[in-house]
């Protein structure tokens, strides 16, 4: 009863921590293109064009936000709510799920651990659709686990099936990476069903699984064309493993170390118990796991698009393959067991208090903080702001009305001429020659005053948490 009761109290927690300081931060980079790909104000057509179509993401949660902002307006804390919401609803499928299809034996401890789970907390903050991407994945692999169970049992699987066809479909158009995880929890499926010898199941998942996958062929080759210049690894994120996986390893268990133990203690039914291998709550999250990873990997040698956020598709299955393992060594843990009946607890309030460690201690107001220094100096409330590569509505986000509108956007690599208003900047009263956002680089300022011919003795440069500001020196001294 004790552990029973902590873990509700850690639930509740968890749920309630998605909304504390929901609306404190700013926005940061990714958030920024949230607010200005879901601006309503623009017409649908354009949004698709401009925004949507060039962007690395399929349409839906962007469609979503943008409907939700008609109604609720676009500041922090109501961007974000959906996020948070999302949270909630990754908590509550696992009791509507495992009433209808039975996934673990302690649903109290997989729905205590995906309310706990650091990054779910993390990401449920943020105006992004990860938190969503989370609650679709959740749903998707506790469905093909319990859909595995009746396959074991030798039920009928055509309605589990359907509806897991159904859900994955959403997914996909959440994120690319939902068709990952339809591969991976298909073919975990199939090859389920083949170790039962369920020659009906294996066609019903096949059949399915294809549909599924199918049906998001349209948008991936309306997409694809529009965004070759971001394959073959021509883009801004780079494939570095050795830290997505410790980072994914802390966003699933709070710290890398705590997962690797967990890992652990899951191989350790697998190799005591010989029947365990064919069980659905161990083989379906381990084999999607599996293909995931995979899948991931193979992108990787082509794309550098590979994150500890994009495979936050492969947590539900870990969640439900860890609380099989708890749940076993329950059972089977002799005189160590209410060592290992407590166990969950530890793993789960460690999760929740390294989330509550980084809500509190992560600050993303770079962004404000850059407009609100350009605001204050003197002769900028009159010529252009020149901004550097990224979109002039994410960089005139927190600026006020006056001075939005004179947002120039740059590019100091273009190898074509610098437009006219480049050298403007020389002679106007704002000592601003260049607002580079999300890159700290004083080889960036270099290259800049170089094509503009100012000395570099002549120029301030300002680095705020992040970003790049290079200043006229003289000018700024006369402001002053």
């Amino acid at each position: 009863m004790a552990a029973s009761g902590a873990l509700l109290a850690l639930l509740a927690a968890g749920i309630a921590l998605r909304f504390y300081r929901l609306g404190d931060e700013n926005f940061w980079f990714d958030e920024l293109w949230t607010a200005v790909v879901s601006d309503p104000s623009l017409p649908l057509s354009q949004l698709m064009r401009i925004w949507i179509l060039p962007d690395v993401h399929p349409p839906l949660y962007y469609l979503m936000l943008r409907e939700w902002r008609t109604w609720f307006g676009s500041d922090e804390w109501w961007l974000r709510l959906p996020s948070a919401v999302s949270g909630v609803l990754t908590v509550a499928v696992v009791p509507l799920v495992q009433r209808w299809l039975p996934v673990v034996r302690r649903p109290l401890v997989l729905a205590a651990w995906l309310a706990a789970s650091t990054g779910g907390i993390v990401y449920a903050q943020e105006a992004r659709h990860y938190t969503l991407l989370l609650f679709m994945a959740t749903a998707a692999t506790l469905i093909a686990t319990g859909l595995a169970h009746r396959i074991a049992r030798g039920g009928s699987i055509l309605v589990p099936a359907l509806v897991l066809a159904a859900v994955t479909t959403v997914l996909e158009y959440v994120h690319y990476f939902g068709v990952l995880l339809t591969a991976g929890l298909f073919t975990a499926l199939y090859l389920f069903a083949r170790v039962h010898r369920d020659r009906a199941a294996e066609r019903i998942v096949l059949a399915a699984g294809t549909a599924s996958l199918l049906l998001f062929l349209p948008w991936l080759l309306h997409q694809l064309p529009h965004v070759n210049d971001k394959l073959g690894g021509r883009f801004w994120i780079t494939n570095n493993w050795g830290k997505t996986l410790p980072e994914l390893a802390g966003y699933a268990a709070g710290r890398p170390a705590v997962f690797l133990a967990v890992s652990a203690l899951i191989a350790w039914p697998l190799l005591r118990c010989r029947g365990c291998c064919r069980r659905a709550d161990y083989f379906v999250p381990i084999a999607s796991i599996a293909a995931v990873m995979a899948g991931a990997l193979i992108i990787s040698l082509h794309s550098p698009m590979i994150t500890a956020r994009n495979l936050f598709v492969t947590l539900p299955a870990f969640y439900i393959a860890g609380t099989a393992a708890f749940g076993d060594l329950e059972r089977y843990g002799g005189r160590w067991q209410p060592v290992f009946f407590l166990m969950p607890v530890a793993v789960i309030g460690l999760c929740l208090a390294t989330a509550a460690w980084r809500i509190n201690n992560v600050s993303n107001d770079r962004w404000r903080a850059a407009a609100d220094l350009i605001v204050s100096m003197p002769g900028c409330d009159r010529g252009a702001l020149p901004v550097h590569f990224f979109p002039r509505e994410m960089y005139a986000y927190y600026l006020p009305a006056g001075y939005r509108e004179r947002v120039v956007r740059l590019w100091v690599d273009s190898p074509t001429a610098l437009p006219p208003v480049a050298f403007k900047l020389k002679k106007q009263d704002c000592p601003l020659l260049l607002w580079s956002g999300h890159i700290e680089s004083p080889r960036l300022a270099g290259r800049w005053l170089e094509r503009l011919g100012i000395p570099p003795e002549q120029a301030e440069i300002r680095i705020l948490q992040g970003h790049t500001i290079i200043l006229d020196r003289e000018r700024r001294r006369a402001g002053r």
